[in-house]
């Protein structure tokens, strides 16, 4: 019989899987302990179905999780959601899982064979940073061409007034002083 069927009452459970649980057997004690087993198991689901609590013993109704079990997995399949409350499969290739997989910068530009993001060297390729106080002229390192991206900032450090963005000769100055305006950018090596 389903658990549903079993008695808390440990004499009512008579039989288990269509067997005859009996007392008038030699094996008494094991059949008296059949029974008590039946009506624990019983009593146990009982308290289960009457004491879950919905969002912590029992989990709540969700339309995401909805829309998650609405999906068929697949190898090489990965869930996402294409919009508030519905799920998508796309495809996991084997290089992306290797991408995927990696826990620092340096690691995922080794796996894309991408250099690093230049810096402090000599010459084309060289990186630096841009920060002006206010009342100072911003002008860029000399020698070679730089590309440069700068943000110009109101009462420094509080909002953006403006970007300046551009390519020019080393040693050009690219933006005047003010008395409440602060940059901070940074300028590319290009030739």
């Amino acid at each position: 019989m389903p658990v549903s069927d079993y008695s808390t009452t440990p004499s009512d459970n008579t039989s288990i899987s269509g067997l005859t649980v009996s007392d008038a057997t030699v094996a008494d004690t094991l059949d008296n302990i059949i029974r008590q087993m039946m009506a624990d198991i019983r009593s146990a689901d009982n308290a289960n179905v009457k004491t879950a609590t919905i969002g912590s013993a029992v989990q709540a109704y969700d339309v995401n999780l909805d829309a998650l079990s609405a999906l068929t997995g697949a190898a090489d399949q990965l869930p996402y959601f294409n919009g508030a409350s519905s799920m998508a499969l796309t495809t996991v290739t084997s290089f992306s899982r290797t991408l995927l997989d990696d826990t620092t910068a340096a690691t995922a530009r080794d796996t894309l064979v991408a250099p690093a993001r230049p810096t402090g060297t000599a010459g084309v390729g060289e990186f630096v940073t841009i920060q002006t106080a206010v009342n100072t002229a911003t002008v860029l390192p000399s020698g070679g061409q730089w590309a440069y991206f700068v943000v110009v900032r109101n009462n420094p450090g509080l909002t953006v007034a403006t970007t300046l963005a551009g390519v020019a000769a080393g040693g050009t100055t690219i933006g005047s002083a003010f008395s409440t305006l602060d940059r901070l950018g940074f300028a590319w090596r290009v030739s």
